[in-house]
């Protein structure tokens, strides 16, 4: 019997095997002795705490990954994409309309934006006819990571039916739209 259990959020897999001799049985286990831990693509260095620092990074999107190295062999790699901000750098966040959770919704859901710089933001909600439902947002906002709820009611307080809804982000000279769900 071969059991592989994998967790990884925390790059770290157990693998027993188990082989039934007669009455008795045999168990071999892998120990973890480390992680290699990998920077866009190269070896970074290597730990065996769960908590590794990289130093001297310069504001740019990076690829991490981590390999858990045991006494037999090592795990495949788990990899994440990370944007990295310089704390010298004036950059804190893209402009960017980043989508709503969930979708499809009832009876709301959470539209995530940033915006890199002070200025205005304005967010509405649009029916399949073009139509404006409602304005979520339509304000000055510094630089930073922003939420907002759509409760599914329309400018007017009215319940609006279930169907598919557009909701546009205008920031400067960026504009996006994207689709969202709601099922009553």
């Amino acid at each position: 019997k071969f059991t592989v259990t994998q967790d990884t959020e925390n790059a770290r897999e157990s693998v027993n095997l188990v082989s039934e001799v007669t009455t008795e049985q045999i168990v071999n286990t892998r120990e973890l002795t480390g992680y290699d831990v990998y920077v866009n693509g190269m070896l970074d260095g290597n730990t065996d705490a769960t908590t590794y620092i990289v130093d001297g990074l310069e504001t740019a999107t990076f690829e991490f990954g981590v390999k858990a190295i045991y006494d037999n062999g090592e795990s495949d790699m788990v990899t994440i994409d990370w944007y990295h901000v310089d704390a010298n750098d004036d950059m804190t966040a893209v402009t960017k309309l980043k989508g709503n959770y969930p979708n499809p919704f009832n009876p709301t859901t959470d539209i995530a934006f940033s915006v890199n710089e002070v200025g205005n933001v304005k967010i509405e909600v649009f029916n399949v006819k073009g139509q404006k439902v409602k304005t979520l947002v339509d304000e000055t906002r510094s630089a930073g990571s922003y939420n907002v709820t759509w409760n599914g009611l329309d400018d007017n307080g009215n319940d609006v039916t279930s169907g598919v809804y557009f909701y546009k982000m205008d920031a400067g000279t960026y504009t996006s739209t994207q689709k969202m769900m709601l099922i009553k």
